[in-house]
C-alpha cells in the first residue's frame, strides 16, 4: 500500500500543471482553468466551456489561475489570475519560467473559421511562449516561436533535453497526426530562429486493433511523452483506438535529427498500462529507472455489460474511458513496465484521478491529478488533487537484465 496524503484543492478546474524550478527552491506551480460566472467583463472571456452540473445547457467562460505552494504542496497562494489562454504549459529553464501555448479564448466566434473550435469557444494559434522572472507573478507579451500553419495541441507532457536541444512532442489536428518540436536552447527560447518542428507522423491503425466495437468519431493520437533510452530519443504517445476500446496500446515514435533538423518515424504499438488515456513518464537518476503514472480501465470492451446503469448517468464515452484507478508503474526501457501500486482509487464511473503530472521530490514522488468528484462527468473535472508518495524507490523490485 502506498503511504499517501492528498490535499484537496477546492477550485473548479479544467487544466494544471507544476514544474520544479528556480535557485534550487522546490516550487511547484498549478495552473487552473477556472469557470467563471456571467457576466463576463473582458473581452476574452466570451470563450464558452464546460457545462453546469445542474444546467447543462449553460456554458461558462474560461479564465486561468497561476497558483504557487512552498511548502510542498500543503497550501497554495494564487499568484496570477488574468492569463487569458487555456491548455498552458510551464517550463523552467535557468532561472526563468516559460509559458507555451497553442489554444486561445476566443471572442469571435466563427464556426466557418477553420481555426476555430467552435463547440469550445477556442481558436488555433502557432506555437506561443511567454516568460516570468518574478517566479510567475508577471509575464511578458507573448512571442510566436512557430507558426500557426496547423491545428497544434498538447499538454502538460515530460520533454527531454539533450546536446542542447528542447525536445517537445505536438499533435497536429488536433490529435491526428504527432509531430516533435525542438529548440536550440542557447540560441534563446523566445527566438523563432532557434525553433523546428517536423512534418506530422500518421498513427496507422490495423483493423486487427480496431474492430469496430464502439464507432464513432474517435481521437487518434496525441499527448507524447519524450524519452531518452542510452541516448535514443523516442515519443511514446496516448493511442485512442476504437474509442478507447482497445486499451492499453501506446503508439512509438523514433526521433531523428539531422543538421539540427527533427523528423519522426511510427514505429509501432506497444504495450503500455493505460495507453488509451494520458499518461506521464519521468526519469530518476538515482534509481535509474523510468516511472509513470498512467489510468487503467477495468472493463473496457464492455463484457461485464454495463450499458443500461451508463446510459442513466452523465459519464462520458465508452467503457474503456474509465479513469477511477491511478495507478504507478516503473521500467528500466520505457517499454516494459511493472507495477507499483495504486495512487489514488475513485468509487464511481463518473468519478477520476487522471490525466497526472509527477515529480521527484527527494525521497517522494509528487503528484497532482485532475479530480472528477462531483463534477458533471468523469472527463470535465471540478478539483485538482494533490497527493505524495513517500519512499517511492522502495516500491520497486530490480528489474535491471543482469547477467
Amino acid at each position: 500500500m502506498f503511504i499517501w496524503q492528498c490535499q484537496w484543492l477546492k477550485i473548479t478546474i479544467l487544466y494544471f500543471k507544476y514544474q520544479q524550478v528556480i535557485n534550487q527552491k522546490l516550487i511547484f506551480w498549478l495552473l487552473i482553468l477556472r469557470l467563471l460566472s456571467f457576466p463576463m467583463e473582458n473581452t476574452w472571456q466570451r470563450s464558452q466551456c464546460i457545462a453546469d452540473k445542474n444546467n447543462p445547457s449553460k456554458k461558462e467562460p474560461y479564465k486561468l489561475y497561476m497558483l504557487l505552494s512552498e511548502d510542498k504542496g500543503l497550501s497554495w497562494t494564487i499568484i496570477s489570475d488574468n492569463l487569458p489562454y487555456t491548455d498552458s504549459i510551464p517550463f523552467a529553464y535557468g532561472e526563468k519560467l516559460y509559458l507555451f501555448f497553442m489554444v486561445v479564448p476566443s471572442g469571435e466566434l466563427d464556426e466557418r473559421n477553420e481555426r476555430m473550435d467552435y463547440k469550445k469557444g477556442l481558436r488555433y494559434t502557432g506555437i506561443n511562449v511567454i516568460v516570468s522572472e518574478d517566479e510567475g507573478r508577471t509575464w511578458s507579451e507573448p512571442i510566436e516561436v512557430i507558426e500557426g500553419i496547423k491545428k497544434y495541441s498538447t499538454c502538460q507532457i515530460p520533454m527531454v533535453i539533450k546536446d542542447g536541444y528542447l525536445y517537445w512532442a505536438i499533435s497536429e489536428g488536433p490529435f491526428e497526426r504527432m509531430a516533435v518540436a525542438s529548440c536550440k536552447l542557447n540560441r534563446g527560447i523566445l527566438n523563432p530562429a532557434a525553433w523546428n518542428i517536423s512534418e506530422g507522423e500518421e498513427m496507422n491503425i490495423p483493423k486487427e486493433l480496431n474492430p469496430g466495437f464502439f464507432p464513432g468519431p474517435s481521437m487518434h493520437c496525441l499527448e507524447g511523452n519524450v524519452v531518452q533510452v542510452e541516448g535514443r530519443l523516442r515519443v511514446l504517445a496516448r493511442a485512442v483506438i476504437d474509442r478507447q476500446g482497445t486499451a492499453n496500446i501506446a503508439a512509438a515514435f523514433d526521433i531523428s535529427v539531422e543538421d539540427g533538423r527533427t523528423s519522426l518515424s511510427f514505429t509501432q504499438f506497444v504495450a503500455l498500462p493505460g495507453g488509451q488515456c494520458k499518461f506521464h513518464i519521468i526519469y530518476d537518476e538515482v534509481s535509474k529507472l523510468f516511472w509513470m503514472a498512467s489510468n487503467v480501465p477495468s472493463n473496457s470492451q464492455n463484457w461485464i455489460d454495463i450499458s443500461a446503469e451508463t446510459a442513466s448517468t452523465s459519464y462520458l464515452g465508452g467503457p474503456g474511458n474509465d479513469r477511477r484507478f491511478l495507478m504507478l508503474w516503473y521500467a528500466c526501457d520505457a517499454l516494459n513496465w511493472f507495477p507499483a501500486g495504486c495512487i489514488a482509487r475513485a468509487e464511481r464511473l463518473t468519478q477520476s484521478f487522471m490525466y497526472p503530472t509527477i515529480i521527484i521530490d527527494g525521497e517522494d514522488l509528487a503528484v497532482i491529478s485532475r479530480t472528477s468528484r462531483d463534477a458533471i462527468d468523469q472527463h470535465d473535472a471540478d478539483l485538482a488533487t494533490f497527493h505524495r508518495i513517500h519512499d517511492f524507490r522502495r516500491l520497486a523490485m530490480d528489474i535491471w537484465p543482469n547477467i
